[in-house]
């Protein structure tokens, strides 16, 4: 089971019960859609919509997006949700954008997402310093971002009241 669904089945999280049917927005980058997934079955969103009785289960993945995008994209979504989880901010490990940019992108982000919703859940990217894609010293520069992207996160989140989950 994935930390997300381990977390939201805790007893001293607030959590829904399984005989209401509720909303939920599942928002970010290319995780959101699956890649990666050994199956459609087994991808993230695909396990938190069989945990619940939902009314609505909406999946906005999109390859390479940023926080900026996501945020963007949720401006667009008018609709309201007893849940948005949120999984992004990989890209912006990668591409470098800077720390500054970063922390007022997720404020926004996290702001936007706090009006449309009960509960937020935030899930942060992973350490893509690891990724055998990237060779020293490549490697470990994002490393280092990547640690920083999650004290920024972190802080940011709990700002917000938001459920934060390091993939850290």
């Amino acid at each position: 089971e994935s930390k997300l669904t381990t977390l939201l089945q805790k007893e001293e999280y607030p959590r829904f019960s399984k005989t209401t049917s509720i909303s939920i927005l599942f928002i970010g980058d290319s995780i959101v859609r699956g890649v990666g997934a050994r199956s459609q079955e087994t991808t993230l969103g695909r396990q938190i919509k069989q945990h619940y009785r939902t009314d609505s289960f909406t999946l906005q993945g999109k390859d390479a997006i940023g926080i900026s995008e996501c945020s963007r994209i949720l401006k667009e979504d008018t609709n309201k949700y007893n849940l948005i989880i949120i999984f992004c901010g990989g890209m912006d490990i990668v591409t470098m954008r800077s720390f500054t940019h970063i922390k007022r992108c997720l404020t926004d982000l996290f702001k936007e997402a706090t009006h449309r919703a009960e509960k937020l859940v935030y899930i942060t990217p992973p350490n893509v310093g690891n990724s055998p894609i990237f060779p020293f010293p490549l490697s470990y520069i994002y490393k280092k971002r990547s640690q920083k992207f999650q004290a920024i996160a972190k802080e940011i989140s709990n700002t917000h009241s938001v459920t934060f989950i390091s993939l850290y």
